[in-house]
């Protein structure tokens, strides 16, 4: 089996149950070989290292498309070379490649120190405040959940109502002579609103708890990043680096910069919040981009203002004991 047919197999909505005929859509009859869920884990690891916008078919890594360059803001890219012992791989600035930036070829040893570092020092939040921002989200849930029995009862109806629909339309669809195109544009419309209105019974069935469980997971993550990212292989690294990062600057070899992703970026405005108020003093700036505290917390981006922050402060407040009600 080539890689190719792996990673179409891996794609093929066949094993969950579902059959295409002439574009459309159909449960089959056959058992499904797995559920959903797993499928759709399945294909978020696999977007995990596509969905850079890096080409990964020549030199895979799990920094390309994801470290940029301090100097010049422009992306790194992966360039061979050889050398007495062999092949070896370099960091290469586009901006470099394009006589904008004067940053030096960066070997990729030198580079995945740098990241390994960052995680050590950078990528990290206090067990206190975990612990806190852990105990003010439970409280929000218990105080704020609702569920609503006649929203469900709705919903639920209305959905009844969309599959008895569908079974109709692929009923035409199975005959002849029916009008193909008309009938996909139908299923695709009953499907949307079947998607829309299953969104709407998940979150009047569980309204809150999805949003725990982000930040709960990412809480553990925070506890000690680096010893996850020393341990992983290229697929644990990869994953970490796209949920934490949306980018990372580097200049030379040190991590200068970066771009958080939600809700890491607000958990850590939140920290440096929550310890501004504890200790009545601003936070100490370290450059012209971003702040650290003295813990060595992930820094904050400047560039995160207006609601990020008015959410950083909801999140800080629910942390701090003082404000939990």
């Amino acid at each position: 089996m080539t890689r190719e047919t792996l990673g179409r197999m891996l794609r093929d909505r066949y094993y969950i149950g579902k059959v295409s005929y002439k574009g459309i859509e159909y449960k089959g009859r056959h058992t499904p070989l797995i559920d959903e869920d797993v499928f759709n884990r399945v294909q978020r690891i696999l977007d995990a290292h596509a969905g850079s916008g890096a080409r990964e078919r020549q030199h895979p890594h799990d920094l390309k498309g994801l470290v940029w360059c301090g100097r010049c803001q422009h992306r790194y890219i992966l360039v061979p070379g050889r050398g007495i012992g062999g092949e070896y791989f370099y960091f290469l600035c586009r901006g470099r490649h394009r006589k904008l930036c004067d940053q030096p070829y960066i070997p990729v040893d030198v580079r995945e120190q740098a990241v390994k570092q960052h995680y050590a020092h950078a990528v990290a939040l206090p067990e206190d405040v975990r612990n806190a921002v852990r105990a003010g989200v439970d409280a929000a849930i218990a105080e704020h959940f609702e569920l609503s029995d006649e929203l469900r009862v709705q919903l639920t109806g209305q959905l009844d109502k969309l599959d008895r629909k569908e079974s109709y339309f692929l009923d035409l669809a199975a005959e002849e002579g029916w009008p193909k195109d008309k009938l996909r544009a139908k299923l695709t419309a009953i499907r949307e609103e079947q998607a829309k209105l299953t969104r709407q019974l998940d979150a009047a069935t569980s309204q809150l708890e999805t949003g725990r469980q982000v930040f709960l997971t990412a809480l553990e993550l925070l506890a000690d990043p680096a010893a996850l990212y020393e341990r992983g292989g290229e697929t644990v690294r990869a994953i970490l680096n796209r949920a934490f990062f949306s980018r990372l600057y580097v200049d030379g070899g040190k991590v200068t910069d970066q771009v958080l992703n939600e809700p890491f970026d607000i958990l850590h405005e939140a920290y440096v919040i929550y310890r501004r108020r504890q200790t009545g003093r601003q936070a100490r700036p370290s450059g012209p981009r971003h702040t650290y505290h003295r813990s060595g917390a992930v820094a904050v981006s400047a560039r995160h203002s207006g609601a990020k922050v008015g959410q950083s402060e909801q999140v800080a407040e629910g942390a701090d004991p003082q404000y939990s009600k």
